[in-house]
């Protein structure tokens, strides 16, 4: 036995002896050939594969957005990653596994994993199997090593450190990982925005002789930075070539879903659909063939495909359980389709179908509810076009697209105040000119009519519980449109039964997603509704009292006042239809319908001729018939002077008498007499209109309004000179302290002071 213990001994150490990495033998590199992988690079390679698997179940696609070519977030450049290290240990490989198997153990249960136990491998391999030899590397495996390397440290975002070692691969003389290489160098240069230089590596690796795995890898990614470069038509071509080259069919499935969007952003909505076709019959998973009859479905061109052959191909999917996850996307599809034939009701009633589903996307669930909002808008029913942009805001994850939403909310919340103030006033304003005979008529009419409503209400309320629990999911909200041309408060056949149909189901609160399960309480639309445009309380006892609305018509001063405030919003409700909205038509008819009025005040109607023919320059007719308008009318005007002399601009000097009143007024501002200043301010408008400091005055006129009238009037100062001086710096820092106000001190008005 000591004998041959002797022998085994005497053996071991001529084979360790061996296994030198500075002797150049065919037994050396075998021996650190074969250690290399089995001890470090294979575990290495484990783990990217393992954390890449795992990355991959947990991405969740947005499509309202192109895909990524690979079904992972975007690995970003990270200049925070940890620092990975690695020190040879005593001995090596199997004599440091004899005689350190504790020490191995506790670096076993410390190991890292993913990415970085990626790297650490990959920095051991080099460390103790690297055969520097004379200059040259005579270990094969190193340039697998050092791709690992880069690999690990590009997943991590640590692209410099990244570039380093797959260009280390590339120096080997070892060139069968050198493609990968490059390919892998492309990515981290675009990690660190150097696309141009990662687009023409791309661009020169396609040309090359590739197998057939990474010539699917490069196409795709090829196609993906083309298109992201504005190259359409060379994406749509490599894209192509990349499905040929995938044989996975989950993945040709996601790149012909991909191809299909790229040809619907160039608008080739024909082209697109048999793409959307196979990647549904690739079947790489429910979601995504959902999501591909849906697009599909989507991109329906009403001149070009059949849109009885689309609907029929959703309508099926409902039927089919294995999709019931994803039938409030069906029916958000089937809405879409109706928008496109201009079926406006049949479009409502299948969002408000698929409002009542279960949410299978948030992001779908956030575009059904925009969709509701743009229906309501374009019926001018900004209070529920405002409740369902509000909801959309609420359910959309932060992405573009909700910052684009919230943009759309904040303009409509602007619009919507705007708007039902004027509808009140015509409507009190044309009350308050009949004659007392005729008023009392007309509120009789109104209170019988009130009547019939409210029992109709009762009605619809006990036939909807009668049903509500056993046909829920067929109820339909018909929220009838208000019918032009009437006074819109006053007149009951525009309390649309949807209303009532809403509270019932919901409740009284505000429209918020989940409105089956939530509890919190809020106004209800309707009550918002009554409040903005005047109505009395629903709950008032005197409701039915023919007094109790004589009561409420203002007195003749208050009824100019009220005519006043009515011209002042619409001048600034027609430019935010034209600046804010882009609708000039609607721009257009809102400042018309203003010059007809006509308005009050002079100045008023200054503006609106230069709103209109600012609106209007496209057409040089229609604009130089309000440019010699305004001018004949209004010479001494400071928009006639802007017209007829546009070089001065702003920028004349002052007189002396403008000089002096601005000074005053900054005085008596800095004072905090704001009633002085206000009554300066109005002789400043009467008479220096046309000076370049007024704007300055109109600033602090602005200040000071806060102090004394509140918010509302000192928002609307500040919208008076974004649009009176469009093109000025002053307009643009009015525009920018509405946004402030906004955003930071609706709920305290006076912290704004001092800004």
């Amino acid at each position: 036995m000591s004998k041959i213990k002797s022998i085994g001994f005497i053996f071991l150490l001529f084979f360790l002896a061996g296994c030198s990495t500075k002797k150049d033998s065919l037994k050396n590199r075998y021996y650190h050939n074969l250690t290399a992988w089995f001890n470090t690079l294979f575990n290495g390679q484990e783990a990217i594969n393992q954390k890449l698997k795992e990355l991959e179940s947990n991405h969740q696609d947005n499509y309202f957005e192109i895909l990524n070519v690979d079904p992972l977030s975007e690995f970003k450049e990270n200049n925070d990653s940890e620092v990975i290290s690695y020190q040879p240990g005593k001995g090596i490989n199997m004599f440091s596994q004899i005689f350190n198997l504790g020490e191995n153990k506790q670096e076993e249960k410390n190991a890292k994993t993913g990415f970085e136990k990626a790297e650490e491998k990959a920095l051991k391999a080099i460390a103790e199997h690297s055969m520097l030899i004379r200059g040259k590397e005579r270990n094969r495996l190193m340039a697998r090593a050092y791709l690992m390397l880069g690999q690990a440290r590009y997943y991590q975002g640590k692209s410099m450190q990244a570039l380093e070692a797959l260009r280390e691969v590339q120096k080997l003389p070892f060139d069968k990982h050198h493609h990968q290489a490059i390919f892998f160098e492309a990515l981290a240069l675009q990690q660190i925005q150097n696309d141009a230089e990662a687009l023409e590596k791309l661009a020169e690796l396609a040309q090359k002789d590739l197998n057939r795995k990474l010539k699917a890898q490069v196409f795709k990614h090829l196609a993906q930075s083309q298109f992201l470069a504005g190259d359409e038509s060379s994406a749509i071509e490599n894209m192509k070539l990349a499905i040929d080259a995938t044989r996975n069919k989950k993945q040709q499935a996601r790149l012909n879903f991909i191809l299909a969007q790229y040809l619907t952003h160039t608008k080739a909505y024909k082209d697109a659909a048999p793409y959307f076709a196979k990647a549904y019959k690739l079947k790489p998973g429910f979601e995504m063939e959902a999501r591909a009859k849906l697009f599909k479905a989507l991109n329906f061109q009403p001149e070009h495909q059949n849109y009885f052959s689309l609907k029929e191909d959703l309508q099926q999917l409902l039927k089919k359980g294995t999709y019931k996850k994803y039938y409030n996307e069906f029916y958000y599809g089937l809405g879409k389709l109706e928008l496109k034939r201009d079926s406006l009701s049949l479009a409502k009633n299948y969002f408000e179908k698929a409002l009542l589903e279960d949410i299978s996307d948030e992001k779908f669930r956030g575009e059904t509810f925009a969709e509701m909002a743009d229906i309501y808008f374009r019926n001018s029913d900004y209070i529920y076009a405002a409740a369902y942009y509000d909801s959309a805001v609420a359910k959309y994850p932060e992405s573009t697209r909700k910052t684009e939403l919230q943009e759309n909310q904040k303009a409509l919340n602007s619009i919507k105040s705007k708007y039902y103030t004027i509808r009140k006033n015509d409507s009190i304003i044309a009350i308050a000119k009949m004659e007392p005979k005729k008023q009392e008529e007309f509120f009789k009419n109104f209170i019988e009519n009130l009547k019939i409503q409210d029992e109709n209400k009762i009605n619809q309320e006990q036939e909807i519980n009668q049903n509500f629990y056993t046909d829920n999911q067929n109820i339909n909200f018909s929220f009838e449109e208000r019918k032009r041309g009437k006074f819109y408060f006053y007149n009951p056949s525009t309390q649309s039964a949807g209303e009532q149909k809403f509270i019932n189901l919901w409740g009284n609160r505000g429209l918020n997603d989940d409105w089956r399960f939530s509890t919190a309480t809020a106004s209800s639309i309707k009550q918002e509704k009554a409040m903005l445009t005047g109505v009395a309380d629903i709950s008032n006892p005197r409701r039915y009292e023919v007094s109790y609305y004589i009561e409420k018509i203002p007195n003749p001063e208050l009824v100019e006042n009220l005519k006043v405030e009515r011209d002042s919003l619409s001048l600034l409700l027609g430019v935010e239809y034209y600046e804010v909205l882009k609708n000039q038509s609607l721009a257009n008819q809102t400042l018309k319908d203003l010059l007809n009025s006509p308005p009050t005040r002079q100045e008023v109607k200054e503006e609106t001729l230069y709103q209109l023919y600012r609106i209007n320059t496209k057409d040089e007719t229609l604009a130089q018939q309000y440019k010699n308008q305004l001018t004949s009318e209004f010479p001494k005007s400071i928009f006639s002077q802007y017209l007829l002399h546009p070089q001065k601009s702003l920028k004349n000097s002052n007189s002396t008498a403008a000089m002096q009143i601005y000074n005053q007024i900054y005085d008596l501002y800095a004072q905090q007499n704001f009633e002085g200043v206000h009554e300066l301010y109005q002789k400043a408008q009467t008479d220096f209109a046309e000076e370049p400091i007024f704007i300055k005055i109109e600033f602090i006129e602005a200040f000071s309004l806060i102090k004394t009238h509140g918010a509302e009037d000192y928002l609307k100062a500040l919208e008076r000179i974004s649009t009176q001086y469009t093109q000025s710096p002053e307009a643009q820092h009015a525009r920018q302290l509405i946004n402030d106000f906004n955003a930071k001190f609706k709920k305290n008005p006076n912290a704004i002071i001092g800004q």
